[in-house]
């Protein structure tokens, strides 16, 4: 297969895989699902396989270049975990509802947009995917018309003029049209604020509010986590390679307190997991403003299992409202409470998760930091608060959790995936990420080029390790849910009730405005005109690129 091929399939891949899952729909309609989900699935899994070969050919160092994507080793790695955390999405996307198509295009365009702008660093190319996501979201909301959908349009849309502006403020500072270490912290810093909503990080605001909805437009949030990531690496990584910034990680900190807040005060499965998934993705944040050797360490390691956790967790956890009668819930109830929790205990960077290593990491290093300025202990202190009281609003979501037969099993093999990351983290990836590394020219942890020669881990060692893993599992398993077949709706942590007082009042006093805001459709307006600007901002910066030659 040629370079153009390969790269073509990856790219283009999944907005095929969409379009053949919705023509097969509209021709079979509800009847003969196993069609579409085959059609589609295939076309699906052979994008994925696609963006697994070119990530292996980068891997050995081969230059892989079709017109301006050239993926590099770190574009490469995001590419291939998000195709494959927006295909555990896409299970939960096919449904009987009639707004299944929109819903599956929205997911599949955005796939497609993320993953070219993996594969590029040309600025013009990052202009042009970029509001694709969120215009695939917005196609899916007003399709259901859901208003929670609806208002997290909003923010989207803001979110694409912020990061179209940091893109500007880096084409200004570079000269020419690849983005490089030269675009300095203003443009740094927007992609990452960008990023940080589109990946769900700001409780309240853009893909919070969208995954948070029963609606078409929570399975395109997948999309838009990857999306958030992607920015985030680009501008923390590549535009400011390695810096610290105490503002960003601060901000982090307390987004990931919040985020547990609201994990204990959810109502529903679907809030706890986009609160559990908030607070995951603002480690991720806190370890890039952390900066330095172990923080750029700690964000590489995080991003693979924060996507795969995401993407399980949505599959096994996000549920609609028809799906709250438990008389009708059938399936491997028991396989998906375990593969629940262990992208629970992943996403909270709890052992023996895939995001242990990488959270663990970032609360050394707040520690580290604290020696020579004492604020760090709050940093440290409110992501370890919020994590654990994330995890601990996850409890009910766990008893109640139930999955059918193939969401079950996909959700077993990312549990695996995540299993093996948090208890290797070292065979997982040392020799990878210094790669990475090396190529983004941020600093190292270790003073070698390649990797150390590490032997073997063994099939005994590895047996062992496995055994305590499945051990703890189960522990937590019985303890959340229990192995009986007991069928039970998810039920709230329940707390007292303040007295009366004035916090309540004022409460009392804004929430019908609040109301009379959100009946109103003052919200899509305004998404509107942001987007149009975003839209306007990226050909502006399309036009002054190809007068720097880049057509």
């Amino acid at each position: 297969m040629t370079d153009p091929l390969l790269l073509q399939g990856a790219i283009a891949g999944p907005a095929v895989a969409g379009v053949v899952w919705v023509v097969t729909w509209w021709l079979t309609g509800s009847r003969w699902p196993w069609i579409r989900r085959a059609a589609g699935g295939l076309v699906a899994v052979a994008a994925v396989a696609a963006a697994a070969v070119a990530l292996w050919f980068t891997y050995r160092g081969e230059d892989l270049r079709w017109r301006s994507y050239q993926p590099d080793l770190l574009g490469a790695s995001v590419a291939v975990v998000v195709e494959l955390a927006v295909l555990l999405a896409a299970v939960r996307a096919d449904g009987p509802e009639r707004w299944g198509p929109s819903a599956m295009a929205g997911l599949a365009v955005a796939t497609s947009a993320v993953v070219a702008s993996a594969f590029s660093r040309s600025l013009a190319v990052q202009a042009v995917v970029l509001p694709l996501p969120t215009l695939g979201a917005a196609v899916a909301a007003v399709a259901g018309r859901d208003r929670g959908d609806l208002r997290g349009i909003l923010g989207l849309a803001a979110a694409d003029g912020v990061a179209l502006l940091g893109l500007s403020v880096v084409f200004t500072r570079v000269g020419h049209t690849l983005v490089g270490p030269e675009g300095g912290v203003l443009g740094g810093g927007l992609l990452m604020i960008a990023g940080a909503i589109k990946a769900g990080a700001v409780p309240g605001v853009g893909t919070w509010l969208l995954a948070a909805t029963d609606g078409p437009g929570a399975p395109v949030s997948m999309a838009l986590r990857g999306q958030g990531l992607a920015l985030a690496l680009l501008g923390g990584l590549v535009v400011v390679p390695g810096e610290p910034h105490a503002v960003t990680a601060a901000m982090a900190g307390g987004a990931v307190l919040l985020s547990g807040a609201a994990a204990l005060a959810a109502t529903t499965g679907r809030d706890v997991v986009t609160a559990l998934s908030g607070a995951a993705a603002g480690v991720v944040f806190a370890a890039l403003g952390l900066g330095g050797a172990v923080g750029t360490r700690a964000a590489l390691v995080l991003t693979p299992p924060f996507l795969l956790a995401a993407g399980a967790a949505f599959t096994l956890g996000w549920n609609r409202r028809e799906e709250v009668d438990v008389e009708s819930r059938s399936g491997w109830r028991w396989l998906g409470a375990a593969a629940l929790a262990l992208a629970v205990l992943s996403l909270a960077g709890l052992p023996p998760g895939g995001g242990f290593p990488g959270t663990w990491l970032t609360l050394s290093l707040a520690g580290a930091r604290a020696a020579s300025a004492a604020p760090y202990y709050l940093l440290a202190g409110a992501i370890a608060l919020g994590l654990v009281s994330a995890a601990l609003g996850a409890v009910p979501l766990l008893r109640a959790s139930w999955a059918r037969t193939w969401p079950a099993i996909l959700g077993s093999v990312v549990a695996v995936a995540l299993l093996y990351a948090g208890l290797a983290p070292v065979r997982l990836g040392i020799g990878w990420w210094v790669r990475i590394e090396r190529d983004l020219g941020v600093p190292v942890v270790l003073a070698a080029s390649s990797p150390p020669d590490l032997p073997p881990l063994g099939v005994v060692n590895l047996a062992l390790v496995l055994t305590e893993a499945v051990i703890l599992v189960g522990a937590v398993v019985a303890l959340a849910r229990g192995f009986r077949d007991v069928r039970v709706p998810f039920v709230a942590m329940t707390w007292p009730r303040p007295p009366p007082g004035f916090g309540r009042r004022i409460a009392s006093a804004v929430r019908p405005a609040t109301e009379r805001a959100r009946r109103a459709s003052v919200g899509l307006a305004t998404a509107v005109v942001l987007e149009a600007g975003a839209i306007v901002l990226a050909g502006r910066l399309v036009l002054l690129a190809a007068r720097s030659g880049f057509l």
